[in-house]
C-alpha cells in the first residue's frame, strides 16, 4: 500500500492495494480517462460515477472542479485514486446488474462523495478502480482515516453478505 503526498512516498496501512493522493488540478482528467479505458474494462464493462451527472472523462473533471470551486476549496490535494482487488468469484454468484448495484448501494456509505468507479479485466486478477473528489458536494473535506475505511469495510460486508452469504469471498475485496 502506497500513499503519495506531494510527490513523495509516505507509507501507511489502510487495507486497500493502493491509496494515492494527487495535488495536480491536471490530474483530475488524465485519471479519470484511465479509469474508464474501454481497453481495460474489456467484457464486463462495469463502471459508473456517483453524484456526477456527466459522464465524459472531461466533464466529469469539470464538475469536480466545480463543486471544490463553489467552495473554495481549490488548493491542496484534488482527488484521492484506491484500488481493490476482487479477483472472479463475485461475478460467478452475481450478475453483472447486481454487482454494480450492490457496489453503488456501498459506495453510498461515502455521502455525499463525487465518486468514479470502474472494474478492470486487463491483469490476471480483477480490480476496480475508485476516484473520489477530496471534497463532497456539501464542502466538506474527504476522509480517510483508517476509521472510515474499516467502516466501508463493514458496510461492503453487510450490504454483500445478503447474496454472498458468510463466505469468506468477501475478504478477497479487502486484504
Amino acid at each position: 500500500m502506497e500513499v503519495i503526498v506531494k510527490n513523495k512516498l509516505v507509507s501507511r496501512k489502510v487495507g486497500f492495494k493502493n491509496v494515492k493522493i494527487y495535488q495536480n488540478p491536471g490530474d483530475v482528467e488524465r485519471l479519470i480517462k484511465y479509469v474508464m479505458d474501454e481497453n481495460k474494462r474489456k467484457e464486463l464493462d462495469i463502471y459508473g460515477c456517483i453524484n456526477l451527472i456527466e459522464t465524459e472523462p472531461h466533464e466529469m473533471a469539470m464538475e469536480m472542479e466545480k463543486v471544490k470551486e463553489i467552495f473554495d476549496k481549490q488548493e491542496s490535494y484534488q482527488i484521492k485514486h484506491l484500488c481493490v482487488d476482487v479477483g472472479k468469484t463475485p461475478f460467478e454468484k452475481l450478475k453483472k446488474q447486481r454487482f454494480i448495484y450492490l457496489f453503488e448501494r456501498a459506495l453510498g456509505y461515502f455521502r455525499g462523495v463525487q465518486i468514479v468507479y470502474a472494474l478492470h479485466e486487463n491483469t490476471d486478477i480483477l480490480h476496480i478502480h475508485l476516484i473520489l473528489n477530496t471534497v463532497d458536494i456539501y464542502g466538506a473535506r474527504l476522509d480517510l482515516s483508517d476509521n472510515k475505511i474499516n467502516g466501508f469495510k463493514e458496510n461492503f460486508k453487510k450490504i454483500f453478505e445478503k447474496y454472498y452469504g458468510n463466505e469468506t469471498v468477501l475478504m478477497l475485496l479487502f486484504y
